[in-house]
């Protein structure tokens, strides 16, 4: 399968006393979805946090690409992960095309190597809420403005937590065949969920149990 995309070594961190993740050492590689399960309170959405470099390590590593990193992530690293995190960081007072504009310049994308807003918003199925601001939209429509948001990144890793709350059975198809999508062009993607049907075909199964891998 080659080297590891993304690992973790020996991978610890705690709040106080108390360890929300404890030596968990684990590989993803490209081309491959990862699901992340446990009970409410296991260390999932801290794991994830520390893979994708927005928590530090108490103890440890995270590997990118072969290379380790005790603390937070360069820019250069940041920019080849992609994040949706439990919320999903639109923008409320714009519009859909106006948080995708947004965006496309935060992440620097080059116009003539990728979709167009409208391309991208017709993917995801918010044609027509594509004027209307994100305050108005659903949980759902939220959720699928999130995703477009990681499309438009294009980065090879994708890490997300929970990615189909909100979404009703048509936004459930359309989560699985973006992340089968994904995996096709070989991105290396990992969701935290408490239901694995809407993530698809999955790989691999990490489940934790009390910070430790189960």
């Amino acid at each position: 399968m080659g080297e590891a995309v993304l690992a973790a070594r020996d991978l610890s961190r705690s709040f106080g006393r108390s360890w929300a993740v404890r030596r968990v050492s684990v590989e993803m590689h490209a081309g491959t979805l990862t699901a992340l399960t446990g009970d409410n309170g296991a260390g999932k959405s801290t794991l994830l946090g520390l893979l994708a470099g927005l928590l530090r390590p108490s103890e440890g590593q995270v590997a990118v690409f072969g290379e380790a990193f005790t603390g937070f992530f360069p820019a250069d690293i940041r920019e080849r992960v992609g994040f949706l995190g439990h919320l999903p960081f639109v923008y409320p007072d714009l519009s859909g095309r106006e948080n995708l504009a947004f965006f496309r310049g935060l992440y620097r994308v080059d116009p003539a190597k990728a979709a167009t807003d409208d391309a991208l918003l017709a993917e995801v199925g918010l044609t027509d809420a594509s004027h209307r601001l994100a305050r108005t939209y659903s949980r759902g429509m939220t959720q699928r403005l999130a995703l477009a948001r990681m499309l438009l990144q294009d980065a090879p890793i994708w890490l997300l937590d929970e990615p189909s709350t909100g979404l009703d059975a048509a936004g459930q198809a359309l989560l699985s065949r973006v992340l089968a999508e994904a995996k096709a062009r070989g991105r290396c993607v990992v969701a935290v969920t408490h239901d694995l049907a809407p993530l698809g075909q999955i790989d691999r199964e990490v489940r934790l149990r009390g910070g430790r891998l189960a």
